[in-house]
């Protein structure tokens, strides 16, 4: 059985990764010959990307929520409105270090391999040896997938992430006009056919972490429509597995 990269593919995994890695590398720096100065810059550069990560998170959340508020303000009349969404707080950023943390990281990851006294029970201790891929059965893989209304009336899907897997496709066919394509994630690839897409489904987005929320506009106020879902998982770029049964949800513009 193959073993994954160590690495995560996501900036919060990759921030855990470092803030373990450096825990991790104090306890054997004797051990692997690590330096102060290292020791130094590994425990910066797991907090300087920690807080790059966790404060872009709390403003692109802001962003959010001050778009829906917007679009209120625009669209929906007679909907009541509490406050005009607050910036969140972010703590005091800590020291800002060199650019090409992940680099970094890499050339010591590296050397410590070839150190003497490594080992991979070191090594898996650090998280620097990557998990075993699971063997899939496209046969059999396929998501479960559910969608419950969230706040402000629009779908969550959930479905839960099997190892080995990168992410997931949703597909859509709303009851109400045209199926128009959603513009999908920023960044993420258009999917690759598995077979024919089941009839008036269109591409929706791609997910790497569970749950994702369809928020596109909602009928107008006191109207209702059906949407329905349906996913396959992806790795590695390309399809895998069976395409979900299909979760019809009943969506209401917001009153």
């Amino acid at each position: 059985m193959s073993k994954q990269f160590y690495l995560p593919g996501d900036d919060k995994g990759k921030s855990d990764y470092l803030t373990l890695f450096a825990a991790k590398l104090a306890t054997y720096a004797a051990l692997l010959g690590i330096t102060p100065a290292e020791l130094a810059s590994a425990a910066a550069d797991a907090e300087a990307f920690k807080f790059a990560v966790l404060s872009l998170k709390a403003y692109k959340d802001f962003v959010e929520g001050y778009t829906q508020t917007k679009n209120i303000l625009r669209d929906k009349e007679g909907t009541p409105l509490a406050a005009w969404p607050t910036l969140p707080p972010v703590p005091a950023p800590p020291a800002l270090v060199p650019a090409g943390i992940f680099k970094r990281n890499a050339r010591l990851v590296g050397r410590i391999k070839k150190n003497d006294n490594y080992n991979d029970q070191i090594g898996k201790d650090m998280g620097i040896i990557g998990a075993e891929t699971p063997e899939l059965d496209p046969a059999t893989l396929k998501p479960v997938i559910k969608a419950v209304i969230v706040s402000g009336g629009h779908p969550e899907l959930q479905w839960n992430k099997p190892q080995g897997i990168d992410g997931i496709h949703f597909f859509v066919k709303r009851s109400t006009g045209a199926a128009a394509p959603s513009p999908g994630t920023p960044g993420m690839p258009a999917p690759t056919p598995v077979g024919a897409t089941p009839a008036g489904f269109v591409f929706l987005a791609s997910d790497t972490e569970p749950n994702y929320i369809d928020t596109a506009a909602l009928p107008a106020q006191g109207e209702t429509a059906i949407w329905t879902y349906l996913a396959i998982y992806f790795r590695n770029g390309e399809n895998i597995g069976q395409y979900s049964a299909e979760v019809k949800v009943t969506v209401t513009g917001v009153v």
